[in-house]
């Protein structure tokens, strides 16, 4: 039955994380659909080769598979954190920089992180908790972003106009998949994936909630879809670990916070998908709800509010470090091996036209 779950949680998975590409890709020009489309599938593909050559084994201790399908269903947890960094990478138009960049940055912070959460390394037995990536997948996200922006220098595009039918409908694909992103790490429906469903619904609604009143800026449709993503993002740290009620007012707060931070700062980081403000805020606010509403029955036994408080903010301060530092090498190596491409070839890589 174990089996038949991850399976189950792994095909549910597989449309939402070819939505957030296809949300991206179609925010810019028409002309730059298809390129950006070919970018993220090249991006995909050589995050999927690092994590199968090794990243799974270094970030779980595991070197030999015995079992393909959690190797599966961990690659679509680390894709998914790379396509939100997909936006700010097109950005900055540059075809060849975006697959070797989300290759490095696997190995360099999210290989590392999820060792140290998810993989019994030193984070996870000092006691610090992460359902579902909170911490793993959305704080590397949201960070990685913000190096990007900054290092790049990426204007803003043009962007069109969201179509409300395409928003709508990758919005609701995300939200369906990500019934399986919140279930895969129980490892079974029972006894608790009821409780997951319902906190990854009461997320949904109280963030989208808040966003309906307070970006009053923006379309009902887009604020709705932003909220819906923001009480996924935010769901993901503590959905396993409280009840309803405490999800219900996480939700609420992180949908407020990131809502003002798009409206008030949306220019200023230059970020077309809002990566940022929406994946960092909610990583922070569930770990903070996880911190004061914890159910005592849901997480390991003898955990207190204090002791999972030191652990928490040390998991936070650790995954900044790593995913700062990790990022700019990242970034270092990859236009490194690009400037040493274009010597070689004579290619300019930094002309940042329809068709490079």
């Amino acid at each position: 039955m174990q089996a038949q779950f991850q399976l189950l949680c792994f095909l549910v998975m597989i449309p939402m994380l070819f939505s957030v590409p296809w949300l991206a890709a179609n925010r810019f020009s028409p002309q730059q659909v298809a390129r950006n489309l070919a970018v993220a599938g090249l991006g995909v593909a050589a995050a999927s080769v690092a994590w199968l050559l090794g990243g799974y084994s270094l970030a779980f201790h595991q070197e030999v598979i015995s079992d393909p399908l959690p190797v599966l269903v961990q690659l679509e947890f680390a894709l998914y954190a790379l396509v939100m960094l997909l936006g700010t990478a097109l950005a900055a138009r540059r075809t060849l920089f975006f697959p070797l960049f989300a290759a490095l940055w696997l190995l360099l912070v999210y290989v590392p992180v999820a060792n140290l959460l998810w993989g019994n390394g030193w984070l996870a037995k000092l006691g610090a908790l992460d359902f579902s990536g909170g911490l793993v997948v959305h704080l590397t996200a949201g960070l990685t972003s913000l190096v990007l922006v900054r290092h790049l220098r990426v204007q803003l595009p043009i962007l069109t106009a969201e179509q409300p039918g395409t928003t709508a409908l990758g919005t609701v694909l995300i939200f369906t998949g990500w019934f399986g992103f919140n279930l895969a790490p129980a490892g079974s429906f029972l006894p608790h994936g009821p409780l997951i469903m319902l906190n990854t619904v009461v997320a949904v609604l109280t963030a989208s909630l808040a966003w309906a009143v307070a970006a009053p800026g923006q379309e009902l449709v887009d604020r709705l879809c932003n909220g819906i993503n923001t009480g996924l993002v935010t769901s993901t740290a503590l959905v396993g670990f409280v009840g309803p009620q405490t999800m219900a007012v996480t939700g609420l707060v992180a949908g407020l916070i990131a809502a003002q931070l798009v409206e008030r700062y949306h220019q200023v980081w230059q970020d077309p998908v809002d990566s940022l403000q929406i994946n960092t805020t909610g990583a922070l606010v569930g770990v903070g709800g996880l911190i004061l509403g914890f159910d005592p029955h849901l997480v390991p036994a003898g955990t207190t509010h204090l002791a999972l408080a030191g652990s928490e903010l040390t998991a936070v301060g650790v995954v900044v470090l790593i995913t700062l530092v990790g990022s700019q090498v990242a970034l270092w190596l990859s236009e490194g091996c690009l400037h040493a491409y274009q010597r070689i070839r004579g290619v300019n890589i930094n002309v940042r036209s329809e068709e490079n």
